[in-house]
């Protein structure tokens, strides 16, 4: 029944990459909680004593994380999802808007027109200060020069750049 030109095989995935994987969803499901429900978490646990001192810490740490987009420990990544689900088991309610809460949250992200004279200007610091990626200071430098067009896309990636160098102190 198999085509002997074309025959079929099973992609595998090492142990390695099995895991890597498994971390990746792990983090990808704290950052999923926004900051504010975070903090609510931390007060529920507070008032019903269902977290620990240590939990409640890591819940207001991870808050400050997911808002930052900042880099989160082992242990934090192993203890947020433990508090993720005894808070699926015995509060879900405190997931309740949390769709309303992140399109909020992204909505006003966005709120800056990208415009080439903002790209110069990142483009100016960022040869100062150097917080970008090189291939993100490339992209930038390239849509300043004109040599890529400010499409929606470009824009897009242009203001996740903007997000990251104002996070080093860039103002516009």
């Amino acid at each position: 029944m198999e085509d002997p030109k074309h025959p079929s095989y099973r992609n595998r995935i090492d142990d390695e990459e099995s895991t890597m994987l498994q971390l990746q969803e792990e983090l990808e499901r704290i950052k999923t909680v926004p900051p504010q429900i975070w903090h609510k978490i931390e007060d529920w646990g507070r008032i019903t004593g269902e977290l620990s001192e240590q939990k409640k810490t890591v819940a207001y740490n991870l808050a400050g994380r997911v808002r930052n987009n900042s880099k989160i420990s082992d242990y934090e990544r192993q203890t947020g999802n433990a508090i993720i689900d005894v808070v699926i088991e015995k509060a879900p309610e405190l997931f309740e808007n949390i769709d309303e809460i992140n399109e909020s949250n992204n909505g006003t992200e966005n709120k800056i027109e990208i415009t080439l004279e903002l790209i110069r200007e990142i483009v100016i610091w960022d040869k100062k200060y150097k917080k970008l990626k090189n291939i993100e200071y490339k992209f930038m430098e390239n849509l300043a020069e004109g040599k890529k067009p400010l499409t929606e896309r470009n824009k897009f990636i242009a203001g996740l750049n903007l997000n990251k160098v104002k996070k080093y102190g860039f103002t516009d």
